[in-house]
């Protein structure tokens, strides 16, 4: 039997990275409110609701916190491998508020059948019309509501098992049953 190596595990990840980018990429080619900020979010949320059904990530992707919410950790040079391969390219286009939108174009279809499940793209696919009609900021928002936003420093690694983590506030049933629970156990 062979066993990977950690060059082995990045490589298929940031070939998963890339062809989940295409696709992305694809899917959201009508969408105008589409650009960079709403691409790294729903690869993080694509992947953190399969964490949560499966244990495992679609992507294989590492998480770090900025700005403007989770970003794939090898974002940048994967894209960039994309571009400079001519299987995609980058449109800026100005917006009303000043800023620049960066938005990923798909030149080639991606390369799914050999890396992904028809499961993996179908939730994909439904993150995706989830969050069709928000904008960049009202998806980065949401991402900052996200326990894993406050479990981060910036540039720092957000663990995918944040995903589990549904509030950072206790309900009061929660309270309760700890309370029942340390008094069981004499704490």
């Amino acid at each position: 039997m062979q066993r990977l190596t950690n060059n082995d595990r990045n490589a298929e990840s940031d070939e998963k990275l890339g062809e989940m980018l295409l696709h992305i990429a694809q899917k959201s080619a009508g969408d105008p409110k589409f650009g960079a900020v709403k691409l790294n979010k729903l690869v993080f949320f694509a992947d953190c609701v399969s964490f949560l059904r499966s244990g495992k990530t679609i992507t294989e992707s590492k998480f770090m916190r900025l700005g403007k919410g989770p970003v794939p950790k090898r974002l940048i040079p994967v894209r960039d491998k994309l571009v400079v391969e001519g299987r995609a390219a980058i449109q800026k286009k100005p917006l009303v508020s000043g800023s620049e939108q960066h938005r990923l174009i798909a030149l080639e279809s991606p390369k799914l059948d050999s890396l992904f499940t028809a499961g993996e793209v179908a939730l994909v696919d439904s993150v995706i019309e989830e969050f069709r009609d928000h904008t960049a900021e009202e998806i980065s928002d949401f991402s900052h509501r996200m326990p894993a936003w406050n479990i981060a420093e910036d540039r720092e690694e957000i663990p995918i098992e944040t995903a589990f983590i549904l509030s950072l506030c206790p309900s009061a049933e929660d309270e309760l049953f700890a309370l029942e629970l340390a008094e069981k156990h004499g704490l």
